[in-house]
């Protein structure tokens, strides 16, 4: 009895671990820049571009096939309003730097503070 008590406790353990990894996920998505932006200081041309957050290390990477455009520490939050598909720039000048994306119908990658007054466009 003892033996088989073991072995189940075992079995939980293992499936906790295992469920709590699964919870952990990195959210992908395409996304078409119409200008130049800035995503923590690295420059982004206009294009076409691999938007991915991951939700167990906070980063959130922008990717042109494999290569790392550019990265930033982000937190993922509820979207509010309507999906639209889009992201938020905030105008610096003639720059303009990016302060979230949409990454589905349901969360969004927070780049910066949301108390910035930001313009938003969409794709």
């Amino acid at each position: 009895m003892k033996h088989l008590l073991n072995r189940a406790f075992i079995l939980l353990a293992i499936s906790a671990m295992t469920s709590v990894s699964a919870l952990a996920m990195t959210t992908n998505r395409q996304v078409t820049f119409s200008r130049d932006v800035t995503v923590n200081g690295a420059p982004v041309k206009a294009g076409t571009y691999k938007a991915t957050f991951d939700d167990k290390t906070g980063e959130f990477k922008i990717l042109r096939g494999k290569k790392v455009v550019a990265n930033a520490m982000a937190r993922l939050e509820k979207i509010t309003g309507p999906f639209r598909g889009g992201y938020s720039l905030m105008a610096h000048g003639e720059s303009h730097a990016l302060v979230s994306m949409n990454m589905d119908k349901t969360h969004q990658a927070v780049i910066v503070d949301e108390g910035v007054s930001m313009k938003v466009l969409t794709p």
